[in-house]
């Protein structure tokens, strides 16, 4: 009896030691989570573009900084002014990952509460020589901008135009930035011209090609007076000038200075630094003239464009003699010149900027006169002493190569 007492006895000890076994281990987890008051978040329970459904309050939380730090190693923010630029560092953003937890919402998308280091911000500011106008810069617009940019921490890259959040600044109203009249002795061109690219969009922050744009249009010496009109006007608004070539010599009815060379593998190159589209808009003026006008958001800048130290190089006259008189023959020359054009920038009377868009030098081409011996008069001799007496030499430059002259926008 006694030892059917012990076995009885020790048959519930092993009993209750399993039950406890099994017990402990169906509890640990939501025990655990109970102590640590953390809880499972529902479906579609968001922190900024991170979903964290199914984690709990502590994974959740290293997910959301794990993809803080990829942001702030792949993304790449610029801030940009005039001809300067400067990368906003890491430290510009504090992510406040604790207090958006605090506040969270299950189930729902939450915003990623992100502050703006205003004194990194007025440093880059500096840098980018805006120490004058800083008062002028809508801080609170663009704090707000890049808070937003941050929370979401999307990965695209970001290349930010001061100009847009300086006071006076608005996208919404567009306005003829600038405008050039240009005269085309070929109405069939300008009527081609208006059926295919009356309105020709710059894209924001994407470069645009001339010559990719003209492609069935042939006729070198209109395509040269619109694409030189087109760069003049250009220069009086904040479109970077990437590629632009000017001719050997001087073409006739262009100003001087605002040649854009675009035959054969030439082209003008422009690119729209702003986050905003630009309109060129071309209008028909007279059965040979249009305009070009270049228009975009209001903008509290003013770009004057100024042309110094112009400089004449006369042409040499040239005779030659020939054997026969039906070799006779005069070859018109060309005085050389060489222009510096300066681009000023303003904002409200104040001088922001003044930079050297280029220095153009076109070189002089030789009048020649092919004269017959026989023909000359009374003397070879006589001729001769001229020519001494006027120090010029018997040459011609057959050279047909382009000069490629470089804006201060080629960097």
């Amino acid at each position: 009896m006694a030892k059917k007492n012990i076995v009885v006895f020790i048959s519930i000890i092993l009993c209750s030691t399993i039950f406890l076994i099994i017990l402990s281990q169906l509890t640990v987890v939501p025990l655990s989570s109970v102590l640590s008051n953390e809880k499972d978040y529902l479906k579609n329970t968001k922190v900024g573009s991170v979903n964290i459904s199914s984690l709990n309050s502590t994974n959740a939380e290293e997910k959301v900084n794990a993809q803080i730090n990829n942001w702030k190693a792949k993304k790449k923010i610029q801030l940009s002014f005039l001809n300067k630029r400067v990368e906003l560092p890491d430290n510009v953003f504090m992510f406040m990952v604790s207090d958006t937890f605090k506040s969270i919402q299950n189930g729902k998308e939450n915003p990623l509460s992100v502050e703006i280091n205003n004194n990194e911000l007025v440093s880059l500011f500096r840098q980018l020589g805006m120490v004058s106008i800083i008062d002028e810069i809508d801080l609170s617009k663009l704090k707000a901008f890049l808070k937003q940019d941050a929370a979401n921490l999307t990965l695209t890259d970001l290349d930010i135009n001061m100009e847009k959040y300086l006071t006076g600044y608005d996208e919404m109203k567009q306005t003829v930035i600038s405008s050039n009249e240009v005269v085309i002795y070929k109405p069939n061109f300008i009527n081609n011209w208006l059926k295919e690219h009356k309105t020709i969009i710059l894209k924001p922050n994407k470069l645009f090609s001339f010559q990719n744009t003209v492609k069935g249009l042939t006729d070198a010496d209109s395509l040269g007076r619109l694409s030189s009109a087109l760069y003049k006007a250009i220069l009086q608004s904040n479109i970077q000038v990437v590629e632009r070539n000017i001719s050997q010599t001087k073409p006739d009815n262009i100003p001087l200075g605002f040649e854009a060379n675009v035959q054969e593998d030439l082209d003008l190159k422009l690119y729209n630094p702003n986050s905003d589209e630009i309109k060129i808009i071309s209008k028909k003026t007279a059965f040979n003239k249009m305009n070009i006008s270049i228009i975009g958001p209001m903008s509290p800048l003013k770009y004057v464009i100024s042309e110094e130290d112009e400089q004449v190089y006369p042409q040499r006259k040239i005779l030659e003699y020939v054997p026969t008189k039906n070799l006779e023959r005069t070859i018109k020359g060309k005085n050389g010149y060489s222009i510096e054009v300066y681009k000023e920038v303003y904002y409200q009377h104040q001088l922001l900027e003044r930079v050297l868009v280029s220095n153009d030098f076109y070189l002089p081409k030789d009048d020649v006169e092919y004269k017959c011996i026989s023909s000359s008069g009374n003397s070879l001799e006589m001729d001769n002493n001229q020519l001494a007496g006027d120090g010029n030499e018997v040459t011609e430059d057959n050279s047909k190569s382009e000069n490629n002259v470089k804006t201060e926008e080629d960097k």
